[in-house]
């Protein structure tokens, strides 16, 4: 992992997949947005996997104050 990207490598191991192309599928199918790089690799970021478990970013407004749970 470099920062909040996801590399294939690490996907391999919590997934369990061997092939790339397995990765992917595996993502997709649980709604998560992956990407693919230059040589084919599968990635993705924790925001994109915590959006598709129904974790969201927080939201800001227009005086860019967070909102929270409460303001909603």
């Amino acid at each position: 992992m470099r920062g909040s990207i996801v590399e294939v490598e690490d996907l391999q191991a919590i997934l369990g997949y061997e092939h790339w192309g397995e990765v992917a599928r595996a993502l997709r199918k649980q709604g998560v947005h992956v990407f693919l790089g230059k040589s084919g690799r599968p990635w993705t970021t924790v925001e994109l996997i915590n959006q598709a478990g129904g974790l969201s970013l927080p939201v800001r407004d227009n005086n860019e104050r967070m909102l929270t749970a409460a303001d909603m």
